[in-house]
């Protein structure tokens, strides 16, 4: 009987980062996002979840990106990311590049009686999406 130890070290859900090509949204505002998902052989729709800082404002971003006064060419640009998994010393294990169209811009809920930070959602559909690594 075999006794030796295989190490295993799981991915975790908080070592990841999203890092956005063509929008101006820094890394360190998406604070969830869900990985790629295969739906009767075609790609699902993914959900990010934002923090919505004062500056660089994140509504701002989204909003001039799909503003819905912009021509019906500029409402078809494609959405294009890298979606990387990280070990704990930071090095890339997984790493994804997905391009897809927004469906839906949440920008939060305001609340008189809570501290917490405002949040946006955005869903979109991915048209594109390769696991490069």
């Amino acid at each position: 009987m075999d006794t030796q130890f295989e190490p295993f070290e799981p991915k975790k859900q908080n070592r990841f980062l999203v890092n956005f090509k063509n929008i101006d949204i820094p890394s360190f505002v998406v604070n969830k996002a869900t990985r790629p998902i295969i739906v009767n052989g075609g790609w699902g729709n993914m959900l990010f979840e934002m923090w919505d800082p004062i500056v660089p404002s994140t509504t701002k971003v989204l909003y001039d990106f799909y503003n819905p006064s912009n021509s019906l060419e500029d409402l078809s640009r494609l959405l294009s990311l890298e979606m990387t998994m990280l070990d704990p010393t930071g090095y890339e294990v997984e790493k994804w590049e997905i391009q897809g169209k927004i469906l839906e811009i949440d920008f939060g809920i305001l609340d008189w009686s809570s501290d917490l930070p405002t949040e946006i959602k955005v869903v979109m559909s991915v048209k594109d999406c390769k696991l490069v690594g």
